[in-house]
């Protein structure tokens, strides 16, 4: 079994958390989980201060070193008011070598952010409210009521993360840009996303642009940063890491935000089948009028889809990513494609995808809004369910 430690500063509310967890049973299939020793914290910032003595002798013996899964809620007033999740998400994220981080309820107990956003700078993997524990996804389970789309099955996540890792090494002083093949996409990224990639490091006269390309930043410097630039730069203060395995840990982590957080939400330099097939409809190899067939992008999407017109477009790395993605860019040039070649001739569907559900539904039983990404597909939608908290509302649309 798969060893998941759970934090909070309540016990009752710990112990209701791993008593929650354990009861699931797509979560205990492969998972177990335990209350985390809170000593080991004292550890981990030994560590940080070693690493920043360069006295890298770190045995990893202490227990969230042998753990799958951390999961920290936020508040912790109770055991120090100089103390929350993120402190404990940094710590174990960046000095132990536990996989994956679950920070709750910083951002309230079940929400759905119409922003998309997605909290790239949390040092958390994922933010969620406690109510999203089980029933969203996140334990292998289908769509079923509330059960966002930027979820992802977390046993998916560490079963691919030894392919990352795997890639990272032997190329560790390499380019990122040239490894991962992101030539072509890097231009094409939010400001926000390059601000993320160069992190703590200092803006360099180079960085800046020339009199051909007044006031455009030169990128040149991103696509010479190597795994281990990523990994330096995203740091906090002065804090260094000397440790190898701790900085492929931490690049891989901070780039899965990358593509995660800050690529995959526009939809429009890579795009996920959902988004994809309601542009290009013709992609479907299904009734185009039979909502069953839509849904089964979701679960099976193999039996419904032209797999021989996208392949050629699909990113080379998609375990990067939580799910299967394609290059916007190659797809929209495609005359291959019915509605590339003949956009005129594009068929009207009846359908919408909602984010909040991660499922197809008739469009007058959905909700538009303008989600808070930099991209022309901004416009999404929600099925809206009781019991969610919906923000901010200035984001919703009406048909």
């Amino acid at each position: 079994m798969k060893k998941v430690f759970v934090f909070d500063d309540n016990k009752s509310r710990q112990d209701h958390y791993i008593k929650t967890l354990n009861s699931d049973p797509y979560f205990n299939k492969v998972f177990e989980a335990f209350p985390f020793n809170f000593e080991e914290l004292d550890e981990l910032n030994k560590r940080r201060i070693n690493e920043r003595k360069n006295e890298d002798n770190i045995d990893f013996d202490l227990e969230i070193d042998q753990s799958d899964i951390f999961i920290v809620d936020f508040d912790l007033v109770e055991k120090d008011p100089n103390l929350d999740g993120e402190d404990l998400s940094y710590a174990v994220n960046c000095f132990s070598l536990c996989k994956f981080v679950i920070g709750l309820n910083k951002f309230g107990k079940k929400k759905f952010d119409f922003n998309l956003n997605r909290y790239p700078e949390s040092y958390s993997n994922i933010n969620i409210g406690n109510e999203h524990l089980v029933g969203t996804g996140l334990w292998g389970d289908g769509p079923d009521g509330f059960f966002p789309w930027s979820n992802f099955d977390i046993n998916q996540f560490l079963g691919n993360r030894s392919r990352r890792m795997d890639q990272i090494e032997p190329e560790f002083n390499s380019s990122f840009v040239e490894v991962l093949k992101l030539n072509d996409l890097l231009p094409l990224m939010s400001q926000k996303a390059i601000e993320f990639i160069q992190g703590q490091r200092p803006v360099q006269d180079e960085d800046l642009g020339n009199e051909m390309n007044e006031g455009v930043m030169n990128l040149e410097f991103i696509k010479n940063l190597s795994f281990d630039d990523i990994a330096k730069n995203s740091l906090k203060g002065r804090d260094v890491i000397h440790n190898k395995k701790l900085k492929i840990k931490i690049a891989e982590f901070r780039l899965y935000k990358l593509f995660r957080d800050l690529i995959l939400p526009g939809q429009d330099i890579l795009v996920d089948i959902p988004h994809l097939i309601l542009r290009y409809p013709s992609l479907l190899n299904g009734d185009l009028k039979n909502i069953e067939d839509w849904n089964k992008l979701i679960s099976n999407s193999n039996e419904v889809l032209h797999n021989e017109q996208i392949l050629p477009h699909s990113y080379d790395f998609s375990y990067w990513l939580p799910r299967p993605v394609y290059n916007w860019n190659e797809l929209s040039e495609d005359l291959n494609i019915k509605e590339v070649k003949e956009p005129w001739l594009r068929e009207e569907i009846s359908f919408e995808f909602c984010e909040d559900a991660s499922k197809f539904f008739p469009k007058d039983e959905t909700i538009p809004f303008k989600a808070n990404v930099e991209s022309t597909f901004d416009i999404r939608f929600i099925k809206k369910f009781d019991n969610v908290n919906y923000q901010p509302y200035s984001r919703l649309r009406s048909w």
